[in-house]
């Protein structure tokens, strides 16, 4: 069977991994189309629909005979066809980063109408946090019968030989360097180089003021331009830890280092100990501050008031904790390996295996088409 999948221009690493490894017996044809008009709507009410696309995320995919059912990223979709949606959380199915969006109550009618419509069969989630935060978001007990959770998945990478090396490397990628956590990896990182033989290398967007701010912190290798995805993985492959001290979700960065046989430290936050399971596969930290509510849902207006407030917010208590979760894997080379391995466990054949995704979306395909 043929399903048209909604793949962005750039992909998140989550759709790339499906596209890549589908389902047997299933074809993606990718869909990277700009928004197009259902020919139903006349010409006069197109401008009121673009501004209405400003505000929402919803899309209209060209409708032919070739596809019997569209997967759709987070997002809405006006089609009249079969389709099914997969979501990090709510606030995706609004204008990006403006949080504010889920306090209004015409914007929560008109997401429940769509994901209510006979037309959207399933409504996937990432997480159960993000399911929970979608459930507490509608308040609807239909939409809850049709919602479920499917994990993303990774393939497994192969094995690599770790350097023969008493120095320890810790691996931090973020694009947003607040959000993720930058200026508390950098702070440790002072405190650990005067501890132990250890680097850290940061793959993050750093201002030229922070660039300067920072630089002098030893044994720091700074990517601030970002890099292919190659060289990223390169970097997996070098590192000894991975290090996320986030105070959002995180997810594909997870599965990668998790393919690469690397323990993770991060905090406990959202859905992160949904994929980092605290002396299991890695360590967890408790942030002071979250982008998250209650009920997971955002408590900011935008993520820019976000951040202002989490500048301002004293992390030290964080920061120690964090130091101590990495002292204790610098010190330990076989508890690493353990975490480590158990991370490729559930790469290998666990819950974020491909083959545990694909059987779950199978399903899913297969009853969104009988009903």
């Amino acid at each position: 069977m043929k399903i048209l999948i909604d793949v962005p221009k750039i992909p998140h690493t989550v759709v790339k991994e499906l596209v890549d490894y589908p389902p047997a017996n299933y074809v993606y044809e990718s869909s990277f189309t700009n928004f197009l008009f259902p020919t139903s709507i006349p010409g006069f009410l197109k401008k009121r629909y673009e501004l209405f696309r400003r505000k929402m995320n919803v899309d209209y995919k060209q409708e032919n005979k070739s596809y019997d059912l569209i997967h759709a990223n987070s997002k809405l979709l006006l089609n009249k066809k079969p389709w099914v949606v997969w979501t990090e959380h709510p606030i995706s199915f609004f204008e990006w980063r403006n949080y504010s969006n889920l306090k209004s109550t015409i914007h929560k009618q008109i997401a429940k109408k769509y994901l209510a419509s006979r037309f959207c069969k399933k409504v996937i989630t990432h997480n159960t946090a993000a399911k929970n935060s979608l459930i507490k978001y509608l308040g609807d007990s239909d939409l809850i019968k049709k919602t479920e959770v499917v994990y993303p998945a990774y393939h497994l990478v192969n094995e690599c030989t770790k350097k023969d090396t008493e120095k320890v490397t810790l691996l931090f990628i973020g694009r947003h360097f607040y959000g993720k956590g930058g200026r508390e990896m950098l702070l440790a990182m002072e405190v650990l180089n005067r501890k132990y033989d250890v680097e850290l290398t940061m793959v993050s967007p750093l201002s030229d003021s922070l660039s300067q701010k920072y630089c002098s912190i030893k044994n720091l290798t700074l990517h601030s331009n970002g890099l292919p995805y190659g060289s990223l993985m390169s970097l997996y492959s070098q590192a000894d830890i991975y290090v996320d001290p986030l105070f959002t979700d995180g997810c594909a960065t997870y599965l990668e280092a998790m393919s690469h046989g690397l323990p993770i430290v991060t905090t406990d936050e959202f859905a992160n100990s949904e994929y980092v399971i605290d002396n299991k596969n890695g360590l967890l930290v408790k942030p002071p501050i979250s982008l998250y509510g209650e009920g997971f849902l955002t408590k900011w207006n935008n993520w820019n008031e976000f951040v202002s407030v989490l500048r301002s917010t004293d992390t030290g208590k964080m920061v120690s904790e964090l130091v101590d979760k990495l002292s204790y894997l610098i010190e330990n080379r076989s508890v690493r390996a353990k975490l480590g391995q158990e991370g490729r466990r559930e790469i290998r054949d666990g819950k974020f295996s491909i083959q545990k995704r694909n059987f779950a979306f199978r399903r899913i395909y297969e009853e969104s088409l009988d009903r």
